[in-house]
This record gives C-alpha cells, sequence and structure tokens, in this order.
C-alpha cells in the first residue's frame, strides 16, 4: 500500500502538488483574514485605553473621599484610581515669571490613572507641554520664586478627544487623607458596568443643598465603551474553520471523484475496499498536512509582526482553520471513495 501511494504521488496521478497549493491558499487566505479582523479589534481596544476612554470619572467639588477611591485600584479589572481636586494658587517658574501654571493635588495613585513616567525621588509631576517649555525632566528640579521643587516626573495628555484643561499643568501628590478631593478617576478594562456604582461609594455624605455628583467617561470621542469579547464573537471571519472545512471537503471529493475509474477498477481486480481507504489517506495526506503547515507557519509570521495579536491566540486561531481544512480533505475524500461501485466501471468509462 505504501509503495502504491508513493506511485500515484510521484508519477502525478493523486496531484498532489496543485491539490496542495489549492487548499493552502484557501486555507491561509482564511486564517490570515481571521488573524488581521482578530488584530484590527486588539487595536482599537489598545488606541480606546492609551485614549483615556476606558477611564471613568466622578465629578462632586469637595465630596470625595481619596483614600476610597485610592483602595478602588485594588478591584479585579481596576488598573488604577486616584482623586484630584483644583488649587486657589498655580505654580509660578521663575523661567516663566510673567504666567502661572495650573496647579492640581492628587492622591498618590492618580499619577499611575495617567501613567506617568516616574523616577526615584518624589516631587512634582509635570506635563509634557510644561516640560517642554521649562526645558526639565525627571530628576531636574522647578525653580520658583519661594524655592527649587523637585520633578518626579512627567505625563503625556494629548488633544486627542479627551476633557481639556491637563495638558499643560503640574500635579503636586498629597496623602489620600488629606482633605476631600474635587474628582475621582478609576481606569478600568474591560469596563465593567459596576464601576459606577462603586465610584459613588467615594462620595462623603453631604447636605442636601450640594450639588449632585457628575459621572463621565475621561474620552467619549472613541464611544461610550468598547464590548471587545461580543465583537470577537461577531466578526465578519468567525467563520473562516468551517469555510475551511467545507473547501477541505469539496476538494477532497474532487481529487476522488475525477479517479472513480481508477478506484473502480481496483476494486474489479480484487482490491478490498479498506485497503483502498488505506492508500487514499496516505496520497489525501501528502497535500493536506503541507497545508497545515504553511497555515501555522503564516499565523507566525502573522503573529510577529501584529504586536497586539499574541502568539498564542494567532496559533490557535490558525491551527483551527488548518485543522479543519484538513479534517475536509479527508472526510470529502472518503465520501467520494464510498460513492464508487465497481458494478459501475463501464458507465465510469464511458462517462469520462
Amino acid at each position: 500500500m505504501l509503495r502504491e501511494a508513493w506511485r500515484n504521488i510521484a508519477t502525478g496521478t493523486t496531484r498532489t502538488i496543485t491539490l496542495a497549493l489549492l487548499l493552502s491558499a484557501a486555507s491561509i487566505g482564511l486564517a490570515a483574514a481571521d488573524l488581521l479582523t482578530v488584530n484590527g479589534l486588539a487595536e482599537e481596544a489598545e488606541d480606546f485605553q492609551r485614549s483615556g476612554a476606558s477611564i471613568i470619572t466622578l465629578t462632586a467639588v469637595g465630596g470625595i473621599d481619596g483614600v476610597t477611591c485610592e483602595a478602588m485600584g485594588h478591584l479585579p479589572g481596576v488598573s488604577a484610581a486616584g482623586a484630584i481636586r483644583a488649587t486657589e494658587t498655580g505654580v509660578v517658574a521663575s523661567a516663566l515669571p510673567s504666567s502661572t501654571i495650573p496647579l492640581m493635588e492628587t492622591s498618590p495613585g492618580f499619577a499611575q490613572v495617567l501613567r506617568a513616567e516616574r523616577g526615584p525621588v518624589p516631587g512634582l509631576i509635570l506635563s509634557d507641554q510644561v516640560s517642554e517649555a521649562l526645558d526639565l525632566g525627571i530628576g531636574d528640579s522647578l525653580t520658583t520664586p519661594t524655592g527649587r521643587v523637585p520633578v518626579g516626573g512627567t505625563f503625556d495628555y494629548p488633544d486627542d478627544g479627551r476633557r481639556a484643561g491637563y495638558g499643560y499643568a503640574v500635579l503636586a501628590p498629597v496623602h489620600a487623607n488629606q482633605g476631600a478631593f474635587d474628582e475621582c478617576w478609576v481606569d478600568a478594562w474591560p469596563i465593567s458596568g459596576q464601576i459606577p456604582a462603586l465610584l459613588r461609594m467615594t462620595l462623603i455624605p453631604t447636605g442636601d443643598g450640594a450639588q449632585p455628583p457628575v459621572l463621565s467617561q475621561l474620552n467619549t470621542s472613541r464611544g461610550i465603551g468598547f464590548d471587545g469579547p461580543a465583537r470577537f464573537v461577531g466578526r465578519s471571519t468567525r467563520n473562516a474553520p468551517v469555510a475551511a472545512l467545507v473547501l477541505g471537503i469539496g476538494l477532497g471529493f474532487a481529487a476522488v471523484r475525477t479517479r472513480r475509474i481508477q478506484f473502480a477498477a481496483a476494486l474489479h481486480a480484487g482490491a478490498s475496499r479498506r485497503d483502498l481507504a488505506a492508500i487514499l489517506g496516505l496520497e489525501v495526506a501528502s497535500w493536506t498536512l503541507p497545508t497545515a503547515m504553511f497555515t501555522i507557519a503564516i499565523a507566525t509570521f502573522i503573529a510577529a509582526r501584529a504586536p497586539n495579536l499574541g502568539h498564542g491566540i494567532a496559533l490557535i486561531l490558525g491551527s483551527r482553520v488548518s485543522v479543519l481544512a484538513v479534517v475536509g480533505g479527508f472526510l470529502g475524500a472518503l465520501a467520494a471513495l464510498l460513492q464508487v461501485r465497481e458494478h459501475h466501471l463501464f458507465r465510469y468509462f464511458k462517462e469520462r
């Protein structure tokens, strides 16, 4: 059986190269389309977080408990949380004595919400615009009329649709228990529907005349939410493995259907159907297994050049397509073989 299968492959009877190229093109195309679609969703999710759209804020002037707000940073799914309040006086830099830089006091975790770069020495945290204007970096000192203050970090606050007012500012970290704050910011991913209710636990009880707190999203230009799981399940390429299975079945069926005279003649000569199935299985493996290897190789190649697409996810998605393509090839070939009848040999000969 091995010699028979090898002769069929070597002489071109099996059409190994043609079938391998056809199935590989289909499998690679489907896998690549699915991987690129998933990578696009991952890039959208990364952009959503990078733009600050995943940050939920609760504003209540003088009504936020900093300790409770800081504690939200330890909740599952919350990457950072911190409180902030405005000050009546800003910062006057000796290099720019005619202008005042807005100063905000923050709890220790607020810098992490803004993904600030921190140095080993605590101090003021400057926005990139202030840092560039004063030509100061982490570890330098900001000279003011009252003395020098170390710079402990910098943060980027681009104009990408997020709430204005912090692009040109200085943050001064203070202890969370030092007075009430104006806002509590929570960066959560994925965004949970429980965050708004939990944020309200940071409110300090006040009288009936107080203004109601305002719950908002730091950046609404990316939409009010990003339902990654639902978009992944509903993606247009979710049926790529099924399509690979159907194409594999079609190619496997066609590969045997065009050779039914050969198989009917073998049955007429006394070959058993089980032996023919074994020979055919070896032949199908000769053009389906290379397809699986090529598809997984392309999936690995795409993952290496798509930073938001993990290698594990790429291999899983690519393997689903390649495995079903291979299974389809075997199923199609077996189905066609089962339809071959010895007593139809002369009919097959006339219909060739």
